[in-house]
């Protein structure tokens, strides 16, 4: 490889990148691989298990505080209904409203205990961090399952278009099949596979969050350390391969 060939590829890689991290939500996507990926790391190499663990909860709180952008979005949502899936009728528009209501409840419950875990004296008062914590992890598990519904029935449309796609005649071993219909046929592919990617994000997230929803999540523990953030670790590398997956298609 050249000289010119190797600035050009660093060029074009650095391009991408940029791209992609423009994104507020890819940018989120890359803390948290971060993050699960460290405290995955704190288990494999124990002699700095400590460090890493520090690091990765540091990494943690910081993504508390992106999180005040997520109120507004959600009240968005409500306004102009823009987490309802109008095309998958009332189920889609059910599921889109209830996402939205349990997100304007989650996020001033994360800020409350972002601040009672770190400044305290700031917000006196008998209820813990770990509580306010488990509040909002309460409704971000109805967000979960509204999610989930709405993926599912969003399938279900999706998978009727596929088959009338094919009942109406195509093959995708024609090779003289109309572009339209080829365009068509890699929409659906791409949205089908969207939507599992999402249910797969969602159900990795799914136990963690019922964990932390309970009153005593932090003494009394329902899922143990490893099982939980290992899921969440899980969740973080889906999340990505969803990230890059939808990049991808947009330079297409």
């Amino acid at each position: 490889m050249t000289q010119g060939s190797s600035i050009f590829l660093s060029q074009n890689i650095l391009s991408h990148y940029n791209k992609f991290v423009a994104s507020a939500a890819n940018q989120d996507k890359g803390l948290k691989l971060l993050q699960w990926t460290l405290w995955l790391f704190s288990k494999v190499y124990t002699k700095k298990g400590k460090a890493l663990m520090k690091t990765s909860a540091d990494i943690s709180f910081a993504r508390y505080i992106l999180r005040i952008y997520g109120l507004p979005t959600a009240i968005e949502a409500i306004q102009n209904k823009t987490w309802e899936d109008a095309s998958s009728g009332f189920p889609g528009r059910v599921t889109g409203k209830l996402m939205a209501l349990s997100m304007i409840f989650y996020y001033p419950l994360e800020h409350l205990a972002y601040i009672r875990w770190t400044s305290p004296e700031v917000l006196p008062g008998r209820t813990t961090a770990n509580k306010l914590s488990a509040y909002s992890c309460r409704c971000w598990l109805l967000y979960l399952l509204a999610e989930i519904t709405q993926s599912m029935v969003r399938l279900k449309r999706l998978y009727a278009s596929q088959r009338k796609l094919l009942n109406n005649g195509y093959c995708d071993e024609e090779p003289n099949q109309d572009d339209s219909d080829e365009k068509t046929r890699l929409a659906l592919q791409r949205s089908i596979q969207n939507e599992w990617l999402q249910i797969s994000r969602s159900a990795l997230f799914t136990l963690p969050c019922f964990h932390w929803s309970l009153p005593k999540w932090d003494t009394e523990p329902w899922l143990s350390e490893s099982v939980c953030n290992g899921l969440m670790w899980a969740e973080s590398m889906v999340s990505m391969y969803q990230a890059l997956s939808s990049y991808r298609s947009s330079l297409e």
